[in-house]
């Protein structure tokens, strides 16, 4: 059986959530992008 080990790290913001990945091992950690954080959720 084959393991795979991700590690997902988020910066949460008032307005905003930035999204960044890192494969264990390799030491490179990828920007994944940015999420909108609106007041009072998404609807």
């Amino acid at each position: 059986m084959k393991k795979f080990n991700k590690y997902v790290g988020l910066d949460v913001h008032k307005e905003s959530i930035a999204a960044a990945v890192a494969t264990a091992g390799d030491g490179e950690v990828r920007y994944f992008g940015e999420i909108p954080n609106p007041p009072g959720g998404h609807k």
